[in-house]
């Protein structure tokens, strides 16, 4: 019965362990989506645009560059940086720069970037997908 215990113990602790990563990794992702949802309703609002720009920050880490080219914001930069999770563009591809025209509410291109736990073995991806008519949503999968 004391060995059963131990295992039944061991085997709720690692699944608890599992469920925390994955608990942090849905926080980002929720973090980033929020992030992008909230810049481009202020555009939409203020009918202006940003300019989004990627910064490689680590071992396959991305921070996100948004200038404001337009509206009370015209000219100033913000910054999005994790240091909790790996998030960067599904086709690791940094050098585009997508534009945001809060007119018609469109992001080109498109961007999708994934959010993975550091370290890797500690939950499970998610992806952030932010569509070219401005819509965001986190999704566990990729079609």
């Amino acid at each position: 019965m004391v060995i059963m215990a131990l295992m039944a113990g061991s085997v709720g602790f690692i699944f608890n362990e599992t469920s925390n990563g994955d608990k942090e990794i849905r926080e980002e992702a929720d973090n980033l989506a929020l992030w992008f949802m909230d810049r481009m309703s202020r555009a939409q609002v203020e009918e202006c645009c940003f300019k989004l720009s990627m910064s490689k920050i680590g071992s396959r880490n991305t921070s996100f560059r948004l200038t404001w080219q337009g509206g009370t914001q015209h000219g100033k930069t913000e910054i999005y940086e994790s240091s909790r999770a790996r998030i960067y563009p599904l086709t690791g591809d940094l050098s585009k720069s997508r534009i945001f025209d809060g007119e018609w509410s469109s992001l080109t291109p498109a961007l999708t970037v994934d959010v993975k736990p550091q370290p890797p073995h500690d939950g499970k991806p998610l992806y952030v997908v932010v569509s070219g008519a401005g819509y965001v949503t986190v999704v566990n999968k990729i079609n």
